[in-house]
C-alpha cells in the first residue's frame, strides 16, 4: 500500500477509535454516530477509484458531461466511510444539487440499468420491507460549487461487500424515500 494510503486509513481508523461519541454529519445533515462505526476494529480496509464520468446518455447534454471524479472508501470493522469528489462540472450548474448513491452494479455508457438498484444492506440480506436511508445504503448528495465541484461524505454503519459497483450521479437531490430522478452519469468503483 502506497505511503499516503497507509497514512491516511491511519488518519481515519484513529479518528474513528479515539472520538467515539461524535457524530459525523451528512449534507442533509442526518447522522449517525460513530459509535456504529468503530464497534468492531478486526477489519481495516481501503478502496478508491477516480476517472472520467460514464455518461449514462449520450443523446443528451448535461452539467456533468466532461467531469471527473475520485472516491474513496475506508472501512472500519463493521462501519465504512465513503468520500466522493466531482470536478469539470459545468459552471452553469454552480449552487445545483445533485443524488449520489453507490450502486450494486457497475456503470455502462447508456445503459443507466446496468447499475442496478442502490446498494441496499437490507435488500442484500432478504429483509423485507427493505429500509431505504443512510443506514443501509450510501448517500452521496452533493452541491456544486462556483469553481464546478462537488463533495460529500458518507459515514454508514456497513462495510459494502466485493464486487462491480458504481457510484450513480441523478439528476435531483435525493428524496426520503431514495429516490432522486435520472440516472445521469456514473463512477465506476470496484470493492476488492
Amino acid at each position: 500500500m502506497p505511503r499516503f494510503r497507509t497514512a491516511a486509513v491511519a488518519a481515519v481508523a484513529t479518528s474513528l477509535l479515539l472520538i467515539p461519541t461524535a457524530a459525523y454529519a451528512h449534507p442533509d445533515d442526518h447522522n449517525i454516530d460513530s459509535t456504529e462505526l468503530s464497534a468492531n476494529t478486526s477489519r481495516l480496509a481501503y478502496d478508491s477509484s477516480s476517472g472520467s464520468l460514464t455518461d449514462l446518455n449520450t443523446t443528451v447534454a448535461s452539467a456533468l458531461d466532461g467531469a471527473s471524479a475520485s472516491a474513496s472508501m475506508f472501512a472500519l470493522g463493521l462501519g465504512t466511510v465513503v468520500y466522493l469528489k466531482v470536478k469539470d462540472v459545468s459552471l452553469a450548474a454552480e449552487g445545483q444539487r445533485f443524488g449520489a448513491h453507490l450502486h450494486a452494479g457497475p456503470c455502462v455508457t447508456d445503459n443507466p440499468s446496468a447499475a442496478l438498484g442502490h446498494y441496499n444492506t437490507d435488500l442484500l440480506a432478504g429483509i423485507s420491507p427493505a429500509e431505504v436511508g443512510q443506514k443501509t445504503e450510501v448517500w452521496l448528495d452533493f452541491r456544486v460549487s462556483d469553481i464546478g465541484e462537488g463533495r460529500s461524505t458518507a459515514p454508514v454503519p456497513f462495510v459494502p461487500a466485493s464486487g462491480e459497483r458504481s457510484i450513480v450521479i441523478h439528476a435531483q437531490p435525493t428524496m426520503d424515500n431514495g429516490s432522486a430522478g435520472a440516472r445521469i452519469a456514473c463512477l465506476p468503483f470496484t470493492i476488492e
